[in-house]
């Protein structure tokens, strides 16, 4: 029973981490995105 309980958490933790690489690997790509349309504006003028 403890052991189950011991596992319960660590797939928190496990689950938790996942998320925030995910948000952090989203954000990285949502501000390369705004900067290459930026490069493109430039490039365009």
């Amino acid at each position: 029973m403890k052991l189950k309980k011991v596992l319960g958490s660590f797939a928190w933790v496990i689950l938790a981490a996942a998320l925030i690489l995910i948000n952090a690997a989203a954000a990285n790509a949502e501000e390369f995105s705004i900067q290459e349309q930026y490069a493109v504006k430039e490039t365009v003028r």
